[in-house]
């Protein structure tokens, strides 16, 4: 029989386990034999979750059986066996099942109880989580038991049942929630890709900033926004897009959009269209262009509990990881707006700095350093490759650069002009 396990979903490296969230519950005693309780099943976690789960190796008797896993943002946990280790594992779903009741009736976090378990010595029918073991991430718990087996996945009752106090469409179940998700459905318009050729474009502004760049092929047109134009960037996006909706329901083929577009009249929120046709090699090469940094700094918000990509960032290792963590605390300060919520752990009273830092390139949200320290969430790899350029010191003139951070601020809306 075939003993090697199917691979596992797309993932990542894990945040440091040290850093996991130890500091926001009471840590597990050595993991025993729990069993159940006299009178049958007790309560434990959530079964299943439509959020992003991480899930670590369980080996018995040097054999990989499965993985158990734990909701990253949700109260869910579990156990899946491959279905070739039934009769090596045989007890083991029933043993974890116990575990994680256990751990639930304690008022432990999932995610903090699989951790719990990573290097603890062997159970005899559950088997064990390797020291070693590598946390990796699923974006929901039907992603992990498809890779492990197809036949625990029922597509039917999926689309059926209710999860994370969410029906599948996002309905809550309770309906003092809410009513569901707004629903947008856009009109027709033109295609917005196109093929590697060269495309045409028309540069929008407004006063001395460029939004970004009105273009067309021979069978496409679409707006795309520069990055450091910020929030007036995304709002010119959404005005030209209807702009081109209206063209394309009077008929215009796309060949001669940008001749109808320079003609339109100026727009508080479309800009004003510079009256110079240009080429671009290729719509890869305009967006390209356009995600350059040249009218503000680019931003690092903190990661989002959902953010399944922020989840997957290779970790660091300790050396680094603190010098990351001295390099985002020790730049000057742009703006403090005192502390804020952290989106990781709502229940807490607020304790993440909400204050912005500048090394002069970047600024970015102080709780980036909170969410290092605290989750073993690495910053968006284009901020750690810029630190790690820097020789992980911040430059001498970084305070110099601090009017233009609080312009930036300004202009993705995080800083709002007084009323006059």
């Amino acid at each position: 029989m075939n003993q090697t396990p199917p691979p596992p979903p797309p993932s990542g490296d894990p945040p440091l386990p040290g850093d996991g969230g130890e500091e926001f519950a009471p840590p597990l005693p050595p993991p025993g034999d729990e069993g159940e309780e006299e009178g049958g099943h007790r309560p434990s976690y959530a079964y299943a979750t439509r959020k992003p789960v991480a899930y670590l190796p369980v080996v018995l008797r040097e054999r990989h059986i499965g993985y158990l896993w734990a909701g990253v943002i949700t109260d869910a946990a579990g156990f899946v066996r491959f279905p070739d280790a039934v009769d090596h594992a045989l007890k083991a779903p029933e043993t974890w099942s116990d575990r994680l009741a256990d751990a639930s009736g304690r008022g432990v976090p999932a995610l903090q109880a699989i951790r719990s378990w990573i290097g603890a010595p062997e159970h005899p029918e559950g088997g064990a989580v390797p020291a070693d073991a590598v946390e990796r991430y699923a974006s929901s718990t039907t992603e992990l038991w498809e890779s492990v087996d197809p036949s625990l996945v029922d597509p039917v009752l999926d689309a059926m049942l209710p999860l994370d106090g969410e029906f599948p469409d996002g309905t809550p179940v309770d309906r003092s929630h809410g009513w569901g998700p707004l629903e947008m459905r856009l009109p027709p318009g033109y295609p917005e890709t196109t093929g590697d050729g060269p495309v045409r474009y028309l540069t929008a502004v407004q006063g001395d900033l460029h939004l970004g760049y009105v273009w067309a092929s021979e069978d496409a047109a679409s707006f795309v926004e520069r990055a450091d134009a910020a929030l007036a960037g995304q709002v010119a996006r959404g005005a030209w897009r209807l702009r081109l909706r209206e063209l394309f329901e009077q008929g215009v083929p796309p060949a001669e959009v940008l001749e109808r577009c320079a003609a339109m009249p100026d727009d508080p929120q479309a800009g004003t269209p510079l009256p110079d046709i240009e080429q671009a090699p290729s719509l890869r090469a305009l967006a390209d262009w356009a995600g350059r940094y040249q009218q503000s700094m680019p931003l690092a918000r903190p990661p989002r509990p959902d953010d399944l990509e922020a989840w997957r960032r290779p970790g660091l290792p300790p050396e680094e990881r603190d010098a990351v963590l001295r390099y985002l605390r020790g730049a000057p300060v742009v703006f403090d707006g005192g502390l804020a919520p952290d989106a990781f752990a709502p229940d807490r009273p607020e304790r993440v700095p909400d204050v912005h830092r500048t090394d002069g390139v970047w600024i970015w949200s102080e709780a980036v350093a909170h969410h290092l320290q605290h989750h073993g969430i690495t910053p968006e790899p284009g901020l750690l490759e810029h630190i790690r350029a820097n020789g992980h010191r911040v430059p001498p003139t970084a305070a110099e650069a601090v009017p233009w951070a609080l312009t930036t601020l300004t202009m993705h809306g995080v800083l709002r002009h007084p009323p006059v």
